[in-house]
């Protein structure tokens, strides 16, 4: 009896870990998803400061490290240990590039961020309006 509720006991915890891990995935898995998710907040942060700069200048910047010369938050991958990718299409438009560990999951789309990608470089490409 108790080499089958060992076996039994062995089965159940097993089969609750990969029900676990299919539910919520590996725990190398959600560091790679929590990674994403701060590349996603910097983007995003990126933007604002983009959109600011336009604003008050009236042009887009023509590098990030403009950014920094305007005292504005400038962040860094820490994925990748270097900076993000920046490049003016036009006088409003401008892209952003990352990289990224994870694909943007369906329920991440509907929080609307913009920013969905695939595992890789992700580039977006943002508009300005002219006010």
């Amino acid at each position: 009896k108790a080499k089958l509720f060992a076996t039994v006991a062995t089965v159940v915890v097993m089969t609750s870990v990969g029900i676990g891990f299919y539910l919520v995935g590996t725990p190398i898995y959600q560091r790679n998803k929590k990674a994403d998710e701060k590349t996603v907040s910097n983007l995003l942060a990126l933007e604002g400061n983009i959109v600011r700069y336009k604003t008050d200048k009236g042009t887009l910047p023509p590098n990030l490290e403009a950014l920094k010369d305007e005292g504005s938050w400038y962040p860094t991958d820490e994925q990748e240990a270097k900076t993000y990718e920046y490049r003016v299409v036009s006088p409003t438009q401008f892209e952003l590039c990352a990289n990224f560990k994870t694909a943007t999951s369906k329920d991440d789309r509907l929080m609307g961020y913009g920013f969905d990608h695939q595992a890789g470089r992700s580039c977006f490409t943002k508009t300005v309006n002219d006010k």
